[in-house]
């Protein structure tokens, strides 16, 4: 009877032993599952307001430029460096942004940095900005027109008109049906070029100079005939001439008869 009522007992603790044995086995840690914690903070994206996923740039002289970068941790500081010059600085955030004017031209080393002071880590990405000052852009229009012997001047369409340098040549357009063109050169130390089939060439030298865009005004380019026009007195000597001419060989022909 005593044997009977100490089993109950001796089952009990069997399975909490049973169950201790098997818990140990699983070798389960639940502070190692539950915690994974990065030891450095990260800059993950990258980009521009100009040419989009990217940092690396080239733009002109004055340009203003956004530059933007994110992290995978949250950063108490998050700061653009021009070389070793502080430029920008955004605190406790997972972005961090730029906007910057490049005033000089030159190739600019831009450093940002991203902070976790928590875990004692840094981020950094470095990129170059070439900066470049941009060919001024001059913008040339005129007129073309014939002059006569008369010295009568009128329009001409379809001459082709251009500028030249001796290496470089720019623009080469047709004008309009009233001798217009217009059109646009980087080429500072130009000579402007009128022609068209059947006329002699004209040629004007500008000397293009500034730092701005503006416009060049050529007044007229003229045109010269190579077959003249507009001398009604030449015309009629042609004629006189030709009757001359066809007379006296009607009278060698009666004679010879």
């Amino acid at each position: 009877m005593k044997k009977l009522k100490l089993f109950p007992i001796l089952l009990i603790v069997l399975i909490a032993l049973f169950l201790s044995i098997n818990g140990a086995s699983a070798g389960y840690d639940t502070y190692e599952m539950r915690f994974i914690v990065p030891t450095n903070i990260t800059i993950t994206t990258t980009w521009n307001n100009v040419t989009g996923s990217s940092l690396l740039i080239s733009i002109d002289t004055n340009a203003t430029v956004g530059f933007g970068a994110t992290t995978d941790l949250k950063a108490d500081n998050i700061s653009w460096f021009n070389g070793s010059t502080f430029l920008h600085n955004d605190s406790l955030t997972y972005q961090g942004n730029l906007t910057h004017t490049f005033t000089i031209e030159g190739v600019y080393l831009i450093n940002v940095s991203a902070v976790n002071s928590s875990f004692g880590s840094t981020g950094n990405t470095t990129f170059t900005v070439t900066v470049s000052t941009p060919s001024t852009i001059y913008v040339v229009d005129g007129t073309v027109k014939v002059i006569t012997q008369a010295l009568n001047q009128y329009p001409i369409s379809e001459a082709r008109v251009y500028a030249y340098n001796g290496t470089t040549l720019s623009g080469s357009v047709l004008t309009t049906n009233v001798g217009y063109y217009i059109f646009s050169t980087t080429i500072q130390n130009v000579t402007i070029v009128a022609s068209k089939y059947g006329y002699y060439s004209n040629s004007t030298l500008l000397n293009l100079t500034g730092d701005t865009t503006y416009n060049i005004l050529v007044e007229a380019n003229l045109l010269e005939p190579k077959v003249p026009v507009d001398m009604p007195g030449f015309n009629s000597n042609i004629f006189i001439i030709s009757g001359m001419l066809v007379l006296f060989y009607m009278r060698r022909q009666r004679f010879r008869l």
